[in-house]
């Protein structure tokens, strides 16, 4: 959470965010996981593994 005025403090999260869309979801060019468990599955993969 960032504080108010200060718009750096939310940068690294936000930086994530976009890099995990971009990496593990490919932008959701292929639309979103059809369920939970997996999109949950792919982000466990892309972070723990770096399978993707």
């Amino acid at each position: 959470m960032s504080r108010k005025g200060n718009c750096y403090d939310n940068a690294a999260m936000e930086s994530f965010w976009a890099t995990l869309k971009t990496k593990c979801f490919n932008n959701f060019r292929n639309g979103i996981p059809a369920t939970r468990q997996e999109a949950r599955q792919n982000i466990f993969r892309y972070i723990e593994l770096f399978d993707i």
